[in-house]
């Protein structure tokens, strides 16, 4: 369309001298040309259209519902992951503290095995 218009712009200010084949041919262009102008086929491209925006709309939609339904079970995994991380870190405090009063010679009740002694000592 600019060599179109380019060429014909020529013709114009006399720079080029008319072509009757070339002004034959782009009669044809335009004549073969199909009327936008006609109301079913304006219709019909705008159905068209709606029906692809439709489309784009929908699958943006699905795309979108994925992704949140993907973040929604790697929180619940990393929630997971986490408790039992906290459950074996408290599961590793209280066996450590039982190791670490049996060491000592803490008793369950509290008594010292060496207070026990001593008072198996006394009586």
């Amino acid at each position: 369309m600019d060599q179109l218009h380019l060429y014909l712009q020529n013709v114009v200010d006399g720079k080029m001298p008319v072509n009757n084949e070339i002004i034959y041919d782009i009669q044809n262009i335009f004549n073969l040309s199909p009327s936008l102008k006609v109301d079913e086929l304006v219709k019909a491209l705008a159905v068209n259209m709606n029906d692809n925006m439709l489309v784009l709309y929908l699958s943006s939609i699905i795309r979108s519902i994925l992704v949140l339904h993907n973040l929604i079970n790697n929180k619940i995994t990393n929630e997971e992951a986490e408790k039992k991380e906290l459950e074996q870190l408290v599961d590793g405090k209280e066996s450590g503290s039982k190791d670490k009063a049996a060491a000592n010679g803490i008793a369950a009740n509290g008594a010292t095995d060496s207070g026990a002694d001593t008072k198996k000592d006394k009586a």
